[in-house]
């Protein structure tokens, strides 16, 4: 099986670019506003120590990095197969594994699973939706034919 992409991955991949860099961008201030702090607290009291992360702080901080793992396009890229998004360079990575198996593919409601059979036993690979981290109308659809 051979997956086929059908749309524009070029926008996409500019979005990931973007939100990645925005994401990088907003933890560095994060991290140079509390190292100003430090240094400040330091001045008046050099056993002072940084007060710790709120909630909210841990959060965001959370968003950026999640934010980062997911627009990596390097490691990821976002394809729609059915009613699901997920990672087609991790697809595409197994479908040549297991290349000249039998192969059963379901699309349930968030997750995509192949099912194929091997020579020593079977097996299958879940990929889980990845929509609600991508614009859906910027995700490419792909689809699995024969070849």
């Amino acid at each position: 099986m051979k997956l086929e992409i059908s749309g524009d991955t070029v926008a996409l991949k500019n979005w990931m670019d973007s939100e990645k860099k925005r994401a990088v961008k907003a933890e560095k201030q994060f991290e140079k506003a509390r190292n100003a702090l430090r240094k400040e607290m330091r001045k008046k009291d050099p056993q002072a120590q940084l007060p710790t992360l709120t909630s909210s702080e841990v959060k965001r901080i959370e968003g950026w990095q999640e934010a980062q793992r997911f627009c990596d396009t390097r490691y990821i890229q976002p394809i729609a197969i059915g009613a699901v998004v997920v990672n087609g360079k991790l697809l595409v990575q197994m479908l040549k594994k297991i290349e000249g198996l039998p192969i059963a593919m379901t699309v349930d409601k968030d997750v995509l699973v192949l099912q194929y059979d091997a020579p020593g036993g079977e097996g299958s690979l879940e990929l889980y939706d990845l929509s609600n981290h991508y614009p859906e109308k910027l995700v490419p659809e792909g689809v699995l034919v024969d070849g």
